[in-house]
């Protein structure tokens, strides 16, 4: 008698769950690389349309520079036409209004010949599937002390003022333990390639000495005195601003200088802070702006003697100016930040120094 192999129904249904387990597993894992490698790709895509982004509205706000130092050579105020949001693509109706803008005798408008038309065209066409936004602010960097320049006992005194222009910063000071003189000390031995003054008590750096120019304005808190209370109330006043060749010293200008600094400025005055006031109020409210024929007047105008104001530190028109762009497609940002040179420094090429941050 044959007897027959009884089959268990429950040994059975053990493999089949045991391999949907181990496929579900193994497609789970496929879609999840799947999706990243799908992440990646449009990750790079939007990162390069946010770097076009970037660059075409940080070239715009170049051009703006460029052709506000040809209209108006002679000054730069907080109403010249590249101190204004700077949005990209820019429309025909803002280029139009750009050419009023920079006396043009008769705008064309949208009167564009073949060839403009087409370049338009091109652009609009090229731009048209960026799902995304840029935006570009110039600023006037010879609005602040430049740092790299503290080797002029002027402007070591101006920086000891601006740190203690009103009666709070100083018992803020004072509470801190926090020397003045001993600020500027340590940034001169900082950026000094000699040393040839005596320092009342010896310096800790927590980094050595850099012995040249500095690069970024943030380096100023590497001064073992410099704390981020002091640091916060100055850095709207301060720059650090190194180019080949650059005039020496950078000169501030007055069309857009801040209050403070311009009170800072300010040597043996018994009320700088009245006299700066009245100074501000009759630039910004009453909307006048000053050229390089007027600096004599402004001392007349204040009732300030010669040894007053430092007129041969002044300017009307910038120097340098630094171009901040965002531009944001999808979940990618980019953030590009560059030092230009004003044209008028020189005949060479406009090279701008560019930093680039991108996230993620």
């Amino acid at each position: 008698m044959i007897l027959k192999k009884r089959r268990n129904p429950a040994v059975a249904l053990m493999i089949v769950i045991t391999s949907i387990v181990i496929l579900s597993f193994g497609i789970r894992e496929l879609v999840l690389k799947t999706g990243a490698q799908v992440d990646r790709v449009r990750n790079s895509y939007d990162r390069t349309q946010a770097l076009y982004l970037a660059r075409s509205t940080q070239n715009i706000a170049r051009i703006l520079v460029i052709l506000h130092t040809t209209v108006s050579p002679d000054r730069d105020s907080a109403r010249s036409t590249w101190n204004q949001p700077i949005v990209f693509p820019i429309p025909i109706e803002a280029l139009s209004a750009l050419s009023e803008s920079f006396g043009a005798e008769e705008p064309r408008r949208f009167d564009l010949d073949f060839e403009e038309r087409t370049i338009v065209d091109r652009c609009q066409d090229f731009f048209a599937g960026f799902q995304g936004e840029a935006i570009s602010q110039v600023e006037d960097l010879s609005a602040r002390l430049n740092l790299n320049d503290l080797n002029r006992p002027e402007l070591q005194e101006t920086l000891r003022r601006l740190m203690t222009r009103d009666f709070q910063l100083i018992e803020s000071l004072r509470d801190r333990n926090i020397d003045p003189e001993q600020v500027v000390r340590e940034a001169l031995q900082y950026i000094s390639a000699e040393v040839d003054f005596f320092l009342p008590r010896p310096i800790d750096y927590e980094y050595e000495p850099k012995r040249r120019e500095l690069s970024v304005t943030e380096e100023f808190k590497m001064l073992p005195s410099v704390d981020d209370e002091l640091f916060q109330s100055i850095k709207d006043d301060i720059v650090a601003v190194s180019f080949p060749r650059r005039p020496r010293p950078s000169k501030i200008n007055m069309n857009t200088v801040s209050r403070e600094l311009f009170q800072s400025l300010l040597q043996g005055v018994p009320n700088p802070e009245v006299i700066a006031d009245r100074f501000v109020r009759e630039r910004d409210e009453e909307g006048r702006e000053f050229g390089e024929n007027d600096l004599p007047q402004i001392l007349e105008f204040l009732q300030l003697e010669e040894r007053m104001l430092p007129i041969e530190l002044l300017d009307t028109k910038s120097q340098f100016y630094r171009i901040s762009t965002l531009a944001r497609v999808g979940e990618t940002k980019i953030e590009l930040e560059s030092i230009l040179k004003s044209p008028s420094l020189s005949d060479q090429e406009i090279q701008p120094f560019v930093r680039m941050r991108v996230s993620p």
